[in-house]
């Protein structure tokens, strides 16, 4: 494994990018809403990753940034108290990150927030709990869970009531399927 310097590191994992357009039902939904948005990764950007400590276990392939934890990936600014990489048996990838504690997702133009959300590399999907709410312009949804396969660019909020806000001219779409 690679040795870390406890402020900066530039990381080869694919986490989170792009632009978030989602679709949004007036009101609140039962059950679940589908979020479609152009939430992206681009795997060509490298991701520096901040924070006030390192701890390195290589014994169980798990490296844990504390304190202040700073995410940026191209546009993508991700920040969060902790964050938790687990790396492959072989320890020749990430294989999740577990960012915990509250989470805030902003591309300077949409942000996601909830208390915790869990990366999966290899499917590509990122599910963010905790009273999660996803805000573009003026328009909101939110709900206790989203799973969001960033490679189809297309997510479900799901886990209990689902409620969200339109608003007309505020550059939203408004595609939303239950």
């Amino acid at each position: 494994m690679q040795r870390f310097t406890p402020h900066a590191l530039a990381l080869t994992l694919t986490l989170l990018g792009g632009g978030l357009a989602y679709g949004a039902l007036s009101g609140a939904a039962l059950a679940q809403t589908t979020v479609t948005t152009g939430l992206t990764a681009d795997t060509t950007q490298p991701i520096e990753v901040e924070a006030d400590q390192l701890s390195v276990d290589q014994a169980t392939g798990v490296a844990v940034f504390s304190g202040n934890v700073r995410v940026k990936q191209g546009e993508l600014r991700v920040t969060a108290p902790k964050a938790t990489l687990n790396y492959t048996e072989d320890r020749s990838e990430i294989q999740t990150v577990h960012l915990e504690g509250g989470v805030t997702l902003t591309n300077g133009v949409e942000v996601v927030q909830g208390q915790d959300a869990v990366y999966t590399v290899a499917d590509g999907v990122v599910v963010l709990t905790g009273d999660v709410v996803v805000t573009q312009g003026a328009s909101t949804i939110a709900g206790p869970r989203l799973t969001y396969n960033l490679q189809a660019g297309s997510g479900v909020m799901d886990g209990g009531r689902v409620q969200s806000v339109f608003v007309p001219g505020s550059g939203t779409g408004s595609e939303a399927k239950e």
